[in-house]
């Protein structure tokens, strides 16, 4: 027979920024993040709109599709180039990968870059 079909609401949550001491930071941080060029071959430039103040242990976390870490890079300056190398300096495959920025205050919204041969 037939039935009634009743409506169905969904909501998407999406946190894109968590701050782990709210005290030490400004209410709202609003991290404007890129890398040029992408798609990239042999290297790309990961840069980050944030204030200095705001950078003190930061990290640029980079994973692979399978959420495995392939690199992590300091960061003491609004920008770090990533030469397409894992940690053990190895060349990566072509892919998406994404890449986060961490610091001792926050931690950013996960964005993707691909690479190609």
């Amino acid at each position: 027979g037939k039935t009634d079909i009743y409506n169905i609401y969904a909501q998407k949550v999406d946190t894109e920024i968590l701050a782990l001491n709210p005290d030490q930071i400004d209410d709202q941080v609003m991290i404007n993040m890129n890398n040029y060029p992408n798609p990239f071959q042999k290297g790309t430039i990961l840069s980050f709109a944030v204030g200095r103040e705001q950078l003190i242990d930061a990290k640029v976390k980079i994973f692979n599709t399978r959420g495995q870490r392939v690199r992590t890079l300091p960061l003491e300056d609004n920008r770090v180039y990533w030469d397409g190398n894992d940690e053990g300096g190895r060349l990566t495959a072509s892919g998406i990968y994404m890449y986060r920025l961490e610091s001792k205050y926050f931690e950013s919204q996960t964005t993707k870059m691909i690479r190609v041969k």
